[in-house]
């Protein structure tokens, strides 16, 4: 017998609100009616214009009364489904919490309890240490994304500005995709050599590496079986530096293309794929930080995605 399930509903709070909102609507809409009909009758009046101004100025309060009520009971309506929805985040924030803290540390646990109970060969005591350094590694981009998202919402974050190799950079953070996927470095095509001769940008690496990471990341994680991606850079006129991120992945719906930039949000696609939906949103605001921007582009649902990041061509003030 399956249990009832707590997760909250929004539809209850908008039948019902909505249900009173037509309730006070109607009520509007009678009672002037019904007012100006007994006033006519009750006075003989023969048309609108004998009605005196006092009567307009009552039935006037009286309107203003119940549009009132209609404005404090869509304004509930609003806010409560804002709640529920924000509880439906965080909630799923926590499950992701839960997932990406849990299969690291098992990891590492089974992998601890082996080294220290047999006698393994050196081959296998590497290959082991390797996928302890894997799990740390993981664990850490977690918490940096965590911290660097409360920075971000308290506009705490610092910047600092350094010169930075563009093409060293993505090398590197390629590089480190395959290892934590264990996909080829040919999974990636890098097409960079529109930033040569000038590949040095004055910015914050760290930042730029923690977007770069996370749009590699995404794009391995929501591919098919044999994912490929394209990393293509230019210098455009201006100065300013575009770096393009293309999968061939689940791609995404229209409207997603924004709230995917959201705190907590996370798109909808099959249950292998887990996060905190935390990833996209540091990401802009990192790059947001420099003076950039992050968007994204799609053809729809099944035809991958496009994540374009821009860097200005002279740092922010400090």
């Amino acid at each position: 017998m399956a249990l009832p399930s707590n997760r909250l509903s929004l539809r209850r709070p908008i039948l019902i609100g909505g249900f009173a909102t037509l309730i006070t609507l109607a009520v509007l809409v009678g009672s002037n009616i019904l007012f100006t009909r007994y006033y006519l009758l009750a006075t003989d009046v023969d048309d609108m214009q004998g009605v005196p101004y006092t009567f307009w100025v009552l039935v006037g309060l009286l309107d203003i009364g119940l549009v009132g009520i209609m404005a404090i009971l869509v304004t509930f309506i609003v806010s409560n489904a804002r709640q529920i929805l924000r509880i439906r985040r965080q909630d799923s924030f926590v499950d992701g919490v839960t997932h990406e803290l849990k299969s690291p540390l098992a990891s590492l646990r089974l992998a601890l309890d082996t080294l220290d109970r047999r006698n393994l060969s050196d081959a296998d005591r590497d290959r082991f240490l390797t996928v302890m350094r894997r799990d740390v590694d993981r664990l850490q981009q977690f918490i940096e994304h965590i911290l660097e998202a409360g920075r971000l919402q308290n506009n705490e974050r610092p910047v600092e500005l350094g010169d930075t190799d563009l093409i060293v950079l993505i090398d590197r953070c390629i590089a480190q995709i395959a290892e934590r996927h264990r996909v080829p470095e040919s999974t990636f095509t890098v097409d960079v050599a529109a930033l040569e001769p000038e590949p040095i940008l004055e910015t914050d690496e760290l930042a730029v590496e923690i977007a770069l990471l996370n749009l590699l990341d995404n794009a391995v994680k929501y591919a098919p079986d044999t994912p490929r991606v394209e990393v293509t850079g230019r210098r455009e006129r201006s100065g300013q530096v575009r770096i393009d991120v293309r999968d061939h992945g689940v791609g995404l719906a229209k409207p997603e293309l924004t709230r995917i930039f959201n705190r907590f949000y996370r798109v909808a696609v099959t249950g292998r794929i887990r996060g905190t939906g935390l990833g996209l949103f540091v990401s802009r605001g990192l790059v947001r930080t420099l003076g950039g921007d992050l968007v994204a582009d799609s053809d729809g649902p099944g035809h991958g995605s496009t994540f374009t990041l821009t860097l200005p061509a002279h740092p922010p003030a400090q």
